[in-house]
């Protein structure tokens, strides 16, 4: 529905032009009236105003200088001419304002009736090129900035399709995670701009825009654009808490905000900072709004230790899965109860800790896929306790799975580091370097090799060793030193008392006993 301003100085014509197409025009469900320029434009500067029917001679602003300046703000308003027989070839200089029609005093109600039913026509045949040329804009930017691509590609792409002026211009972008559906959606667009109302309200020197799009079913982003964006970065961050305010749907609506960045900008790191900042919801709830300046002070850099995966595997052996989630109470309640931890950084390690596990287990190629499960959690908790539950779930999932042929990869990478050991019983062997040939953790695989085979590494590489000792000294040109140094040994007393725990005999015993 349109909304029709009739400017005129004389309140006769006014009332009887508004009485007139009163209920008498479809698509005009709304009537407004000024006596002079400066009402006009507070009106249009309040109202979305539609077709502007206006006369060219008024006290204060002329009607020429009125549409003047309305053209220059807004290429889409109709505009109508006003003006009597003298007054035409004056009217007819307001063609490079791109006026639709002019319109004679005495004004004839039927001609009056079809001008404004063709606007009301023209304005919506625009209306639905604007907006198809809007979607196909907006699925384009939203795939560039899904693709990492630099913020001024974007802004470029915007002022020259979309005719927006991001000359000189900053911004920032606000990434708002939603659940709605349908007319819900058109509901929360009209949320946002009402937003936009209240902050060019409260900044009004600012003169803050916004172009709005849609980048999935769950997801839209804003881009706030101005020129002294930078000069008040908390802008933004108003607009967010705003925004929780006013959507109707506020309590399941989450805003991750984005630092502010020149339009000009070659970095590309805005559209990512906003969704990690939304994704703070999994840990610290919905409907609010997080900006980027606050998160990047939480702690980023959490790292587990060998030890601590060494511990996760161990729960998981056992199927000890409740003392697992202990175990994660114990590392994350305090960070996240504190604020310490970033949702980034919490999903990247209970990434880290399903990779180690199922790397424990030889998972195969399908790490990725698993990964790719956590950092949907993103998506699908809506409190950090959730996200526990649901990531145990995706381990003991792919643990069943998997274990049975697991066990069958992980023996075989037993024999992998025996026959390495064999190979090189000669050299300076050490746990690192064996665990590092079947790609293990040292202690965990220390651990796996004792449970499997029974002893401790150091003894299978000794018994590998004597073994091959045994066969050297059955040379009697060998002295015994020689064969304690070329079998690993660093010194033949300390073979000699390796060899006479495992065989019962010293060297030399042995050698007269072959003898």
């Amino acid at each position: 529905m349109k909304k029709l301003l009739v400017v005129d100085d004389e309140n006769i014509i006014r009332e009887g032009l508004k009485t007139m197409v009163q209920g008498n025009v479809p698509g005009i469900d709304v009537i407004l009236e000024a006596q002079n320029g400066d009402e006009a434009l507070e009106i249009i500067n309040r109202e979305q105003v539609d077709i502007l029917m206006a006369d060219l001679h008024m006290p204060g602003m002329s009607g020429m200088e009125l549409i003047r300046q309305v053209r220059a703000r807004d290429k889409r308003m109709a505009i109508i001419v006003l003006s009597g027989y003298s007054e035409f070839a004056y009217a007819q200089s307001a063609i490079q304002y791109k006026v639709l029609h002019y319109l004679l005093k005495p004004v004839k109600r039927m001609e009056l009736f079809e001008i404004l039913s063709n606007a009301v026509s023209e304005l919506d045949k625009a209306d639905q090129m604007q907006q198809k040329l809007q979607e196909n804009v907006s699925q384009r930017v939203g795939a560039l900035l899904r693709s990492g691509a630099r913020i001024s590609t974007v802004c470029q792409t915007l002022s020259q399709e979309m005719a927006l002026d991001m000359q000189d211009a900053q911004c920032a972008l606000m990434v708002g995670r939603h659940g709605a559906k349908g007319e819900a959606i058109a509901q929360l667009q009209a949320d946002t701009q009402e937003a936009l109302t209240r902050l060019n309200q409260e900044y009004p020197e600012n003169g803050v825009q916004m172009y709005q799009m849609e980048l999935d079913e769950s997801h839209i982003c804003l881009l706030l654009y101005g020129k002294t964006l930078q000069d008040n970065e908390e802008i933004p961050t108003r607009m967010g808490r705003l925004l929780c305010a006013v959507c109707r749907d506020a309590d399941h609506v989450t805003w991750g905000i984005s630092e502010v960045q020149p339009c000009s900008s070659q970095e590309n790191r805005q559209f990512r900072q906003a969704v990690n900042c939304a994704n703070e919801r999994v840990l610290y709830g919905d409907g609010r709004a997080y900006a980027f300046k606050t998160v990047k002070k939480r702690d980023n850099r959490l790292v587990l230790s060998y030890m601590d995966y060494f511990q996760i595997c161990s729960f998981v052996d056992e199927s000890q899965y409740d003392a697992l989630r202990v175990w994660m109470h114990e590392h994350f309640d305090q960070l996240v109860n504190e604020k310490r931890i970033s949702a980034r950084a919490y999903l990247d390690n209970l990434k880290n800790i399903l990779l180690e596990v199922l790397t424990h287990y030889n998972f195969g190629d399908s790490l990725a896929d698993e990964a790719a499960k956590v950092e949907a959690l993103a998506e699908q908790c809506r409190d950090y306790h959730d996200t526990i539950t649901r990531f145990l779930t995706i381990i003991t999932g792919a643990v069943r799975s998997t274990k049975k042929i697991a066990t069958d990869v992980k023996s075989q990478s037993i024999m992998v580091a025996q026959e390495y050991i064999k190979q090189n019983y000669n050299k300076q062997l050490t746990l690192d370097d064996i665990a590092a040939q079947v790609a293990k953790n040292p202690a965990y695989f220390s651990a796996s090799f004792k449970r499997e085979t029974g002893m401790h590494l150091m003894d299978y590489i000794n018994e590998v060793r004597i073994e091959m000792a045994m066969k050297k000294l059955k040379d009697p040109k060998t002295k015994i030193y020689e064969v304690a140094y070329d079998t690993g040994f660093l010194s033949d007393k300390y073979f000699s008392k390796v060899f006479k725990k495992i065989t019962g005999s010293t060297p030399k015993e042995y050698r007269n006993q072959q003898s």
